[in-house]
């Protein structure tokens, strides 16, 4: 056989090959996302029927890059998916960069709500841009009430996700049943520059996700700088889309509780 047609030969089969490889990707996707019928809000798991639960954490388990082909879909299912499976992993930086969705306000997949008074839970209906905003509100702790604007007055300033505070109390949280996840997650925090690290531990103290034997020796650990701000009351709070809810209470609260692990008495 000659050599051109051969090496042809070879492309085209290699080509076909790469093509159903794909096709079959795309189709167990698709098979997979359409087993999904109810999302958890606020990673509320319990109010998920256990006969759901599979499906999810199937989903869960899909790629970044099939995860952000399913945020680029015009499927107000798909793009719901896509924040659910951010959601799972904790992946800050792709749950900002989904804003657009905010503008989306037709019915995504609804989410299990517990009835009033019962045992039970119930469907509910949710907008994708709902959906995404009840994300934000867990994972930031703002309400951004599906708006974009709302969004870009909280989030302008966010260079690096990975030093806002709020973020690493929900993943310290959500680990808690993890001890492996837990210390690599706090091994981590301790790499944060020293403001954030800081307000990550004080909070995390406060929201006993630190005890007070580990903040106070993390706390102790911080630069003489950043000490010496605590002592004298600096303004050390990090930028911070929940800190400009009330800046100055949040000061103070951070401030009076790392004063106090750190045993600083108050001067005359």
């Amino acid at each position: 056989m000659n050599k051109l047609v051969k090496v042809n030969l070879i492309a085209v089969t290699l080509l076909a090959s790469c093509a159903t490889i794909a096709n079959a990707q795309t189709t167990d996707i698709g098979a997979l996302t359409a087993r999904v019928g109810v999302l958890p809000r606020l990673n509320q798991w319990t109010l998920i029927e256990p006969d759901s639960r599979p499906a999810l954490k199937d989903v869960a388990k899909l790629s970044n890059e099939q995860r952000d082909a399913l945020a680029r879909s015009d499927s107000p299912v798909d793009r719901s998916i896509a924040i659910f499976i951010a959601d799972q992993q904790g992946d800050v930086a792709a749950l900002l960069s989904y804003a657009r969705m905010l503008d989306d306000q037709r019915p995504g997949l609804p989410y299990a709500a517990r009835v009033a008074g019962v045992d039970q839970y119930d469907r509910s209906d949710q907008s994708v841009a709902e959906y995404l905003t009840s994300a934000y509100l867990d994972w930031f702790g703002v309400d951004v009430d599906s708006s974009i604007k709302r969004f870009e007055r909280y989030f302008a300033e966010v260079d690096e996700s990975d030093n806002l505070v709020k973020p690493w109390i929900v993943r310290l949280r959500r680990a808690k049943h993890d001890a492996g996840k837990t210390a690599d997650l706090k091994q981590h925090i301790t790499t944060l520059p020293a403001d954030v690290r800081w307000a990550v531990v004080t909070l995390g103290y406060k929201e006993s996700v630190y005890t007070s034997k580990q903040a106070r020796k993390l706390l102790s650990q911080l630069p003489p700088a950043t000490r010496r701000a605590v002592d004298i009351r600096d303004n050390i709070l990090p930028d911070e889309p929940l800190f400009k809810i009330n800046r100055g209470s949040m000061r103070r609260l951070l401030l009076d509780e790392s004063r106090s692990l750190l045993a600083i008495s108050e001067k005359p």
